[in-house]
């Protein structure tokens, strides 16, 4: 455009100037005592100032034809810049119909982890409850192994009874302490007879009275004078938890006829 406007300056210009030549021309002609060279030189002057105009001219014509190749150009990047937009604005549709549907699968995955994580813990909890019930029966079945590969080093009797476990190690001859009352316990047989002789020195006098008077099968008349019972434990020290044993288990009591 501003080449277009110098152009056109230009032109005015020239045009201006042409004017003035032909004035001039016309002042020129009016005198008939001008001289041949004078003519000459305006006639001169006029045709090349007419070939300025021819050449000016062109150049505003090629002008304009680079004006409207130009303003092609523009208007096809114009379309090009419109299609891209609506491309745009439907990617971008797309993209956030994507983020609402990976928001719902994150909920999803969100929920389906929460349970999967209940459903670890329940396994975990079921897993350690089974590894503690393997370990029990393992350890049941340590103790009955155990049990009789000590009772074959143990004394003999003819009549075997659980209470034989007392005399192998680290029982015989040994104070019972509440850990080894605990070790029995988590065996597969009763010992709760034992809980009022912790702090007592299991004597063969003390096994051997467990041995004869298993109060968990005594009947009716079998058991002896509580008083009698006292020479089983001599060279034992007699604790309140012995005397209540007895009083507990061996104050026999009359038949009914």
């Amino acid at each position: 455009m501003m080449l277009l406007d110098e152009k056109e300056v230009q032109l005015n210009a020239m045009n201006e100037e042409l004017n003035a030549m032909k004035e001039e021309f016309d002042a020129v002609t009016g005198k008939l005592n001008t001289t041949e060279d004078d003519l000459h030189t305006v006639t001169t002057h006029l045709n090349r100032t007419k070939d300025e105009l021819i050449v000016v001219t062109s150049e505003l014509n090629s002008t304009q034809g680079e004006l409207q190749t130009v303003t092609g150009r523009l208007n096809r990047a114009v379309d090009v810049l419109e299609r891209t937009r609506v491309s745009l604005d439907t990617e971008t549709t797309r993209r956030n119909r994507t983020e609402e549907e990976l928001s719902r699968t994150k909920v999803s995955l969100e929920s389906v982890t929460g349970r999967c994580n209940r459903t670890e813990e329940e396994l975990q909890r079921t897993k350690v409850s089974l590894e503690s019930e393997v370990t029990r029966s393992n350890t049941c079945s340590a103790e009955l192994t155990d049990t009789k590969s000590r009772l074959k080093g143990a004394r003999k009797f003819s009549n075997i009874t659980k209470w034989d476990i007392l005399y192998t190690e680290p029982y015989f001859n040994n104070v019972f302490s509440e850990e080894l009352l605990e070790e029995l316990k988590s065996s597969c047989k009763s010992w709760d007879l034992l809980d009022e002789f912790v702090g007592v020195n299991l004597t063969d006098n003390v096994i051997d009275h467990f041995r004869k008077h298993d109060v968990n099968k005594a009947e009716c008349g079998e058991q002896r004078d509580i008083f009698d019972l006292f020479d089983e434990f001599i060279g034992v020290k007699l604790t309140r938890g012995i005397i209540k044993h007895l009083r507990s288990n061996h104050n026999d009591e009359p038949c009914d006829d």
